[in-house]
């Protein structure tokens, strides 16, 4: 007799799938998601009415939905990168994904949906809102691009450092407190200042986010030291320990 083959694994799309509905299983997930869309839809109303006077066009009130919907975005992002050890199904998960890559590829997928999922919200609630006051639909389509690059970013950065930490509330609790920790500093030492927006990814992405206004050629080398920060090391770091650690207890 001859030994048969395995069976093939589920496939990444399908893998993606689930981890896109895993981000709205948990009642913290379901309400994130909701926020983000009531979020993204009040900043886009209240940057329509408070420019109206101004000039509420497309691109002004695109700019702050997407501030809006950026602002929960991220959790969401870590709160899918740590169910497995929240929900204690770290053990499940990798017995049927033996291959962690391909469960953090899948994860970091669904995130990346989200994020696309979010800048169409953003889009619709910042059309309605400049419809209903009557501003200019002016829209570069490099503000698009950008967009989708701020969203993106600030999505993987939340699951990179979810990844990393693989609990949930030290992973929050650095993403609320960086920023403020930041601020504090570059007040304090203002010769510091500068040296802290090449640490920070707020300051950039926020930058990035209003895409009524240049983004400098300086601004996009903050962003990059930031992202790499912010993003490239703890997915690495996150995907190291995951390699290395005994899931099977």
């Amino acid at each position: 007799m001859t030994a048969s083959a395995p069976l093939p694994g589920p496939s990444l799309g399908r893998l993606t799938g689930v981890e896109l509905r895993k981000l709205a299983d948990t009642r913290a997930g379901a309400w994130l998601l909701a926020g983000v869309g009531l979020v993204t839809a009040a900043t886009a109303v209240i940057a329509a009415v408070a420019a109206r006077v101004d000039d509420p066009a497309l691109v002004r009130v695109l700019s702050s939905a997407l501030q809006g919907a950026g602002a929960l975005l991220p959790l969401i992002a870590t709160l899918g990168a740590t169910a497995e050890w929240s929900k204690r199904t770290a053990t499940t998960t990798f017995a049927l994904v033996p291959r962690r890559e391909r469960a953090v590829a899948a994860k970091a997928g669904a995130v990346l949906l989200l994020a696309l999922a979010a800048l169409v919200a953003a889009l619709a609630a910042s059309a309605a809102a400049t419809a209903l006051a009557g501003g200019a639909w002016t829209l570069p389509a490099a503000a698009l691009g950008r967009g989708a690059l701020y969203l993106g970013v600030s999505a993987l950065a939340g699951f990179a450092v979810g990844l990393a930490a693989q609990s949930t509330p030290p992973a929050i609790a650095v993403q609320l407190l960086a920023p403020i920790a930041f601020v504090s500093l570059a007040t304090a030492v203002p010769s510091l200042a500068d040296l802290v927006h090449w640490l920070d990814l707020v300051t950039p992405g926020t930058r990035l986010a209003r895409v009524d206004h240049a983004f400098s050629g300086r601004d996009l080398a903050q962003l990059t030291t930031g992202t790499a920060l912010w993003l490239a090391l703890p997915l690495a770091a996150g995907v190291a320990r995951l390699r290395r650690q005994d899931v099977s207890a």
